[in-house]
């Protein structure tokens, strides 16, 4: 038995002994496992005069997080930075360059080395000036020999076993605690998602027009205090969505959110109330229509202190009556169609689209529609921060007409106009992601009636997601698990997020960064921004460089598992990546946006 394990277990014999003393044992079933005194964290730092070393445990989503319930993975992150002015380099006798290590009271429960046996080639690592390196893995909660760990709370160690005089320029990192829990401890945090009228009374059934309470109780059922951090002063989020997925109105919509640490604790046995008022309008201010729609609730947690999870809200459906209902006469649907009548969500510039709003007969007798004016229908295109850049009848004349449309049983009606992808003064619109909607105006003289078609979503293609001018080349992409190029993931999926960065000058090249960020990835749908990578992470508030070698190249990469900023999985459909920080940088300039598809 070497040095470190000798001490371990006689930390552990202490604290067992300790937990005895104090008659804890056999009372609590998360008491079964206790972790070497001075490690109670889910992350730390720790600096040398060379290197920076964030250690931390996340969840898959990337939450820093210290309770995991039976079944869980634990992410351990060894973040190195170089925040010296000169290269660094760290050799290592062998292939290994990390190690990691589960403690708990008996010793030794399971390592990075053991269970990931690496060649016996030494290696090296360079560090350029400024630059971070992340060393991960993860951890199924298994002890070596492959079976479940018990319930309780566990040590964890980082080390990096470089070699020679390379091995003095590392600071010692902090271990961290991480917290087992069992299947009872795993419920204690319950959550209560209701809608609410006037009265206070819950409900699921609304006249338009009403004010709607929306309200989300996090209780504490065990005994012990949970403790909630939030990146900032935002603290949940609700969203209310059509039938088809789309986004009508976010809580969050227009709001500045103070961008500071923000704190909730429940004691044992108490409740906290999230609450927010939807007076029935969209984010644009214009009322929402009768019919059935969803509404969505998350806690923007970043951080979750206590032997418990964060329990899922399941979303909740509502009906607003009193207008025209999304289950009327006719339904209706927005398509986008190529010339060669072919359904698209994308188009290049100078090549239009007909716009067709579908209006099916869903009764079984002949339905009749009446229009009063020439004006029976229109579409009107929003941009990603919805401030309307189009609208088809913008310029064309309308005037009193009187049309009858009659359409037997399942038939379907379309009315139609082409779009080339300008805005309503003719000019051509940036790519990007852009929300389409329809509009049909039947007189109310007549019986029938038509339900509102849900917005879809189309993107303006250009030429995207490459940089080749200025010092550098840039590269935008998305690739997939085998670390191929793709422009499309499976809901649920992990996918990496991907800017290649060449230096193209013939000189070197050293950019500058206030903190120890030095990039950033942000994703989009129609709505605004869906995930943001830098979000509920911390970076040290020190200068940092990054230099490139005359024709050096790089990729700055983040793994993205398609989930949202409340860790909620992002819906089928089109969205957009974007690099937000690194190309703000006046030497590197922009690189644009890529669009891709969630099925």
């Amino acid at each position: 038995m070497d040095g470190r394990n000798r001490w371990h277990r006689g930390m552990a014999a202490l604290v067992t002994a300790a937990l005895a003393a104090a008659g804890c044992q056999g009372k609590s079933k998360d008491v079964l496992v206790a972790a070497p005194a001075g490690t109670t964290a889910a992350s730390s730092t720790t600096q040398s005069g060379v290197f920076t070393a964030r250690f931390e445990a996340t969840d898959m989503a990337g939450t820093v997080r210290q309770a995991y319930a039976p079944g869980d993975r634990v992410r351990f992150a060894l973040s190195l930075t170089n925040h010296s002015a000169q290269v660094q380099t760290l050799s290592f006798s062998t292939f290994q360059d990390r190690e990691f290590r589960v403690l708990g009271a008996g010793g030794l429960v399971w390592s990075y080395g053991r269970a990931h046996p690496q060649p016996a080639a030494p290696r090296q690592i360079s560090f350029l000036a400024g630059q971070t390196q992340v060393l991960d893995t993860e951890w199924d909660l298994k002890d070596l020999q492959g079976q479940a760990v018990a319930p309780g709370t566990y040590a964890v160690e980082a080390e990096v076993p470089a070699t020679g005089a390379s091995a003095a320029s590392l600071p010692r990192v902090a271990p961290i605690s991480v917290v087992v829990q069992s299947a009872a401890s795993a419920g204690a945090l319950s959550a209560t998602f209701l809608a609410k009228d006037a009265s206070g009374r819950p409900s699921t059934t609304f006249l338009v027009g009403d004010r709607i309470a929306l309200e989300v109780t996090l209780s504490n059922g065990g005994v012990s205090p949970v403790t909630l951090n939030f990146a900032t002063s935002q603290t949940h989020e609700f969203r209310v969505l059509t039938p088809g997925g789309g986004e009508l109105w976010r809580s969050s919509y227009g709001k500045v959110y103070t961008q500071g640490f923000t704190q909730k604790t429940i004691p044992a046995g108490q409740t906290v109330v999230f609450t927010e008022a939807w007076d029935g309008r969209d984010n644009q201010g214009v009322q929402v229509q009768g019919g059935t729609y969803r509404i969505e609730a998350a806690l923007t947690v970043t951080q979750l202190l206590g032997p418990v999870a964060l329990p899922s809200l399941t979303p909740l459906p509502i009906t607003l009556s009193g207008q025209v209902t999304a289950t009327g006469d006719f339904a209706s649907r927005l398509e986008v169609l190529d010339a060669s009548g072919r359904a698209v969500t994308s188009m290049a510039p100078g090549l239009p689209v007909s716009l067709d709003l579908v209006l099916t007969n869903t009764t079984s007798s002949i339905q009749t529609l009446f229009f009063v004016s020439s004006k029976m229908y229109d579409f009107v295109v929003h941009d990603a921060s919805f401030r309307e850049v189009w609208r088809y009848s913008t310029g064309r004349p309308s005037g009193p007409a009187f049309v009858v449309r009659a359409v037997g049983p399942g038939a379907s009606l379309r009315l139609r106009a082409a779009w080339d992808g300008t805005d309503s003064a003719g000019l051509a619109l940036t790519p990007g992601i852009y929300r389409l909607s329809g509009e049909v105006f039947p007189s109310p003289l007549g019986s029938a009636s038509v339900a509102a078609s849900a917005p879809t979503a189309i993107d303006i293609q250009g030429a995207p997601g490459s940089n080749p001018s200025g010092a550098f080349r840039l590269s935008l992409g998305m690739k997939d698990g085998a670390g191929q190029a793709t422009s499309s993931m499976r809901s649920g999926d992990t996918v990496r997020l991907s800017l290649g960065v060449t230096n193209t000058s013939g000189l070197p090249q050293t950019l500058s960064f206030p903190s120890g960020q030095q990039f950033d990835f942000v994703v989009r749908d129609v709505s605004g921004e869906v995930w943001r990578w830098s979000r509920g992470r911390a970076f040290t508030m020190a200068f940092t460089t990054m230099g490139f070698l005359p024709g050096q190249a790089r990729d700055l990469e983040v793994a993205w598992d398609g989930r949202d900023s409340a860790g909620m999985l992002v819906r089928p459909g089109l969205y957009t990546l974007t690099e937000d920080y690194f190309t703000r940088n006046p030497l590197v300039g922009s690189v644009g946006s890529v669009a891709f598809t969630v099925r």
